[in-house]
């Protein structure tokens, strides 16, 4: 009878007839489960429930999984209320029967947290730890989660020598029969990274190249880091063209890096026609997204004069104005904690601006706090953009001295009057 429960021999009903005998004549509680199997398996899912839960009630360790995961789910995977306690409780006891994929969700669990319970990443590496030595099913999974725990150093120190041979046992298990998954996709990625920085292994692009091509049509991050390879000609033949195309890929999944060097592409004539508005363009789109490099790169380049006059007159209405963005985006950079080369730049915009038509001019201030400044006439010496907001250095004509004064507007009329704020 066990044997036709569990391999499901005979036609359906019969098979389901037995396993129903075997629970109401013998009290065998496996029968329970399969027949909760069952049902799930013929779209009966409410009726399987049922069956899980009298199972669980009885003490069944796998009735207690099913039912508890199902109360789990209805919290979207963590317990906010009090069938997702009840849940958590019921894999508690499976676990404690030794139910390893009861256990295996609790680490996951413990990680995260639930309901007020706070995550504890070292008590989820211990449990994952112990579940990986289990040599069960879960065995598997629970390496990769020691892999990213050492790979990362969550939850224990960091370990990269440890994590590299987890992630490879893993991806050659699972890769091909399940290459879209995110954890074969993850470990694949990590793999890629530790190989192309010699980060728990021996340094090789060509490794590194080898797993990032494996997911790169299904990962954005790995589409971008075998772009980069491409375009650099690290671990496989530079080729500027396959580089842009992949960036292209991941860009269309508003993936922000991709959209960085796509600007940079286009700027430069690297695998596409140079085009300085394409690359404004791929800029913009970048700093829409809120990437993190955007303002550094787009406002360095400006600083720099990588585009003509032309671009410049039609995006940004001017040199003067385009040093103005130029210098509000490295300053964006700065606050992110962007340090390289920024003051450099920012001296580069100052000595651009000191050259600027108003430098030298007489100008007349207006809307200043200090209503005894209002009216007078002076002299501009010099224009510093590092501050915030940028200043003015004005030489007041009755021999006062040299006033810093913010501006707010810098409107010339007939290249004498200009607007100033204190």
């Amino acid at each position: 009878l066990r044997m036709a429960a569990v391999t499901g021999l005979g036609a359906d009903e019969e098979h389901l007839q037995t396993l129903h005998n075997m629970w109401e004549t013998h009290r065998f509680l496996p029968a329970l489960y399969e027949i909760g199997l069952f049902y799930d398996k013929r779209g009966e899912s409410v009726t399987a429930m049922e069956y899980f839960k009298i199972g669980a009630e009885e003490g069944n360790a796998d009735c207690q999984h099913e039912f508890g995961m199902s109360l789990l789910s209805s919290g979207e995977g963590v317990p906010l209320d009090a069938e997702g306690a009840r849940g958590v409780v019921l894999l508690e006891h499976a676990a404690k029967q030794g139910h390893l994929e009861a256990e295996y969700q609790l680490a996951k669990l413990t990680y995260t947290g639930y309901g007020e319970t706070p995550g504890d990443e070292a008590k989820a590496y211990r449990m994952f730890l112990s579940i990986s030595e289990s040599g069960s099913r879960f065995a598997i999974m629970a390496k990769y989660e020691v892999a990213m725990a050492c790979f990362h150093g969550i939850g224990t120190q960091l370990d990269p020598e440890r994590a590299v041979p987890l992630f490879d046992e893993f991806c050659h298990r699972y890769m091909e029969r399940y290459p879209d998954s995110d954890e074969v996709l993850e470990a694949a990625y990590c793999l890629g990274w530790a190989y192309s920085t010699g980060r728990g292994v021996q340094q090789s692009w060509e490794q590194a190249v080898k797993y990032w091509e494996k997911g790169a049509t299904r990962d954005l991050e790995m589409c971008h880091a075998l772009a980069k390879a491409y375009s650099r000609g690290t671990g496989v033949a530079q080729n500027h063209a396959k580089a842009h195309e992949m960036w292209q890929l991941a860009a269309r999944s508003e993936h922000s890096p991709s959209c960085v060097e796509l600007g940079y592409a286009a700027l430069e004539g690297r695998g596409t026609p140079k085009d300085e508005t394409m690359a404004i363009d791929w800029w913009r789109k970048a700093l829409e997204m809120n990437d993190e490099k955007a303002d550094y790169v787009f406002g360095r380049a400006i600083a720099e004069g990588r585009f003509s006059d032309d671009t410049i007159d039609k995006h940004f209405g001017g040199k003067d104005e385009a040093m103005h963005e130029a210098a509000r985006l490295l300053k964006n950079a700065a606050a992110r904690g962007h340090v390289q080369d920024i003051e450099w730049h920012l001296t580069l915009i100052a000595e651009h601006l000191n050259k600027a038509p108003l430098i030298g001019h007489r100008v007349m201030l207006h809307g200043l706090k200090k209503a005894d400044l209002n009216g007078k006439t002076g002299t501009v010496v010099s224009y510093d953009p590092a501050r915030d907001p940028p200043r003015y250095a004005v030489d007041l004509h009755d021999d006062e001295p040299p006033r810093l004064l913010k501006a707010e507007v810098r409107i010339t009329i007939a290249i004498t009057l200009t607007g100033f704020v204190a």
